[in-house]
């Protein structure tokens, strides 16, 4: 699931930084409801354990990015990837956008597995104390994860559109992103 969050991101980017912050709404609600109804039936009905909320969370993942590709999709000839410039004006094609995917992308392709073993020793730690305990850790961070999902998605949104109004130079622009995220 995290290999296909960092494409889905970088993708993200390209979305919000056009004004677009809907998509990444959207995104976070679709994959954190899935992975709230897919929790609880992989944990407590088929007894998945740790493999359950792994699959619950990895199908989350994937139904959020599929959401995020096919809104990308739907716009690429405007993000210059059917061998169109790009609409501002560049000249950048598949190639020039492909490589700045990677330059984001692959930072964050890092910090992300890191983060991803992380959890996994976590988890085999507080599996440690019995299959209860894990699962009720699980869905705790699932519940928590929707108490956090607003705050995430606002400043994401505001974080990628001042940082693509910045790298523009449209100061008047970065100073819209604020209030309008």
């Amino acid at each position: 699931g995290y290999a296909l969050l960092v494409l889905e991101l970088s993708l993200l980017g390209l979305l919000v930084g056009s004004g677009n912050t809907g998509a990444y709404g959207k995104a976070m609600t679709l994959g954190t409801a899935l992975n709230l109804v897919l929790d609880p039936l992989f944990l407590f009905v088929f007894r998945w354990g740790v493999a359950g909320a792994a699959a619950a969370t990895s199908i989350a993942t994937a139904a959020a990015a599929a959401f995020i590709f096919r809104s990308v999709g739907a716009q690429a000839g405007r993000f210059g990837f059917r061998g169109a410039p790009v609409s501002s004006g560049g000249s950048a094609g598949l190639g020039g956008a492909a490589a700045e995917i990677v330059a984001v992308g692959l930072p964050q392709a890092l910090s992300l597995l890191v983060v991803s073993l992380s959890f996994a020793f976590l988890n085999r730690t507080v599996a440690t104390f019995g299959p209860v305990a894990l699962n009720a850790w699980v869905v705790v961070g699932r519940a928590e994860e929707c108490l956090l999902m607003i705050g995430y998605a606002v400043g994401s949104a505001c974080m990628i559109m001042a940082g693509t109004r910045w790298g523009a130079r449209d100061r008047s622009g970065l100073d819209a992103a604020i209030p309008r995220s």
